[in-house]
């Protein structure tokens, strides 16, 4: 949720807030969230698209000298290496909120976010930016309205409105 009236200018040394000031937010009872078949789809579309239009790029040259052939392979390869990674990266766990952190399991590892920015909240799609408090490493969780459950869906997006909305 985009906060109204916020200035990125004026506050460019702070950019989040120190969470001892803030008074402590309620928990959150844990969400399972499960692949998603519809950002599955989404990246297989779009690197198939690419795809596709890498081959659309070379065609005129591969007609003129064959070896062009070479180069859309290697492009090909690596278009699928990135591909591969992404579907890897596809988080599947239980997501709550409780002492003022994120808390992420997965696969029996469990670690501890805290919010690294704005959230994004769109009847079809979750955006939680994260960075993990042991190493700083920013990550974006992004939560597909398909890998929820309703009821999940509905206590995390009434968490996110109630909690981090800025209250006037």
């Amino acid at each position: 949720m985009q906060i109204p009236v916020f200035n990125k200018a004026a506050d460019t040394e702070n950019r989040v807030a120190d969470s001892s000031v803030l008074k402590p937010l309620p928990l959150l009872a844990a969400v399972c969230i499960n692949n998603s078949r519809f950002a599955l789809l989404l990246y297989r579309c779009s690197y198939g698209l690419f795809a596709l239009s890498l081959l659309l790029v070379f065609y005129p040259y591969i007609i003129e000298q064959p070896f062009w052939v070479l180069g859309l392979v290697l492009c090909w390869s690596g278009l699928w290496l990135v591909y591969r990674r992404e579907i890897k990266s596809c988080i599947a766990g239980a997501l709550s909120f409780s002492g003022n952190h994120w808390v992420l399991e997965q696969e029996g590892c469990t670690c501890q976010l805290e919010l690294a920015g704005e959230v994004l909240c769109w009847s079809w799609l979750i955006i939680l930016p994260l960075r993990e408090t042991a190493t700083g490493k920013a990550r974006r969780l992004l939560v597909f309205a398909d890998a929820l459950s309703k009821d999940d869906n509905a206590s995390l997006r009434r968490w996110l409105r109630a909690c981090l909305t800025p209250k006037a």
